[in-house]
């Protein structure tokens, strides 16, 4: 037997012994369609609503909008981007009111009695749960790839 064991043979040997780490793929977000024959791809978890996981700042043309209280922002895609933002203050437990002084005392009840039902369907902390629900999955909603989208919230919370 040899003194000493070459930097080769220790190799080889790590090959066998010591398996390759798994590649590691970060999940990504994939569009739902109701076109037929589509199906959801595999380890998918769909987000979108009426999901636990929906987005409560809807957006239709320049409004943010949900039960009874509106925001208006100065386009479309500032109105998207507007209820992406707030949605990831929700999920990071960042929620500030100041960002609904336009609304009326009424309209802010309602706005706050929303994202408590939101936080009940979540049932706990959102960010924690997206942690022990999300992480590793792909998740899946109707919203254009291209636009910005709750999902990419989740994607980067879940898997951070």
């Amino acid at each position: 037997m040899p003194d000493r064991i070459d930097s080769a043979t220790i190799a080889a040997v790590e090959k066998i012994l010591v398996p390759a780490p798994a590649e590691f793929v970060m999940p990504q977000r994939i569009r739902l369609r109701r076109t037929a024959g589509w199906r959801k791809p595999p380890n998918t978890i769909s987000v979108a609503r009426p999901s636990r996981w929906g987005n409560p700042f809807r957006v239709k043309g320049r409004d943010i909008y949900g039960n009874g209280w509106r925001m208006y922002d100065s386009e479309p895609a500032c109105a998207r981007k507007s209820a992406v933002r707030l949605y990831r203050d929700l999920v990071s437990g960042l929620h500030n009111p100041a960002n609904f002084r336009r609304l009326t005392d009424e309209q802010y009840r309602n706005l706050t009695a929303d994202l408590d039902a939101w936080k009940q369907r979540i049932g706990g902390h959102p960010l924690e749960i997206a942690r022990s629900e999300l992480a590793g999955h792909n998740l899946a909603c109707f919203c254009d790839i291209f636009d910005p989208c709750h999902a990419d919230v989740l994607l980067r919370a879940a898997n951070t």
